[in-house]
């Protein structure tokens, strides 16, 4: 039985051009994925990139930590301490001289002794 109907009659050229659509559909898909590999990082870009982690990493390295922070703050706490003690000396001690210049003085004035500064 031969399939009379011109439509339904498939020739070399029908073939071709049914191909020849499945190669051009393929080729805009990918040319889609073309335009997504433009986007990419190129390779100088992951080396750039990597360089930049490299230099933070060396920057933080040479960063204190919370640890030197604290012990840095407990030094300058002793200092405080130790000044601030040294201080109280030194208006104890000040108080202490005026007392003998003035008991001194008294003794001069008693004895008739006159003392030159």
């Amino acid at each position: 039985m031969k399939n009379s109907n011109p439509k339904n009659k498939f020739t070399l050229d029908n073939l071709a051009g049914m191909v020849k659509k499945g190669f051009d559909s393929v080729d805009k898909r990918f040319d889609v994925v073309d335009k997504r590999f433009e986007k990419t990082a190129s390779k100088e870009d992951v080396t750039d990139l990597t360089n930049r982690v490299i230099s933070v990493e060396e920057k933080i390295e040479t960063l204190a930590t919370k640890k030197d922070i604290n012990n840095l703050r407990n030094s300058v706490d002793k200092y405080m301490e130790l000044g601030q003690r040294y201080y109280q000396e030194m208006i104890a001690l000040t108080a202490k001289v005026d007392r003998l210049e003035k008991w001194i003085n008294q003794i001069a004035d008693k004895i008739g002794i006159e003392l030159k500064s």
